[in-house]
């Protein structure tokens, strides 16, 4: 089994947000090498609909998890999981809010 530079990034992110509730996009950049908005731009425009629902807050460089979002991190952290197929993740999330 090997570990690809880009699961390592997701593993950051989804870290990010199991532990602290909200990734500051800016230093996870800077650690990984990357242009956070660039590298995740359709997990951006997928977070914007869990913003939509009350999950989220995407603000000054940050995604935050809301109250509600909390409960539901999971549902959150699956937008970055590159190995859960894109309408897998949305059904899953659907289904729990």
């Amino acid at each position: 089994m090997r570990i690809s530079p880009d699961d390592l990034v997701r593993r950051d992110v989804i870290q990010e947000i199991m532990c602290n509730g909200s990734v500051d996009m800016a230093a996870v950049g800077r650690r990984n090498g990357i242009r956070f908005d660039g590298y995740f731009a359709d997990e951006l425009r997928r977070l914007g609909e869990l913003q939509a629902d009350g999950l989220v807050e995407l603000s000054d460089g940050r995604i935050t998890l809301t109250p509600a979002g909390r409960l539901l991190m999971r549902s959150v952290a699956m937008t970055f999981d590159a190995y859960l197929p894109v309408d897998r993740a949305s059904a899953r999330g659907s289904r729990m809010i």
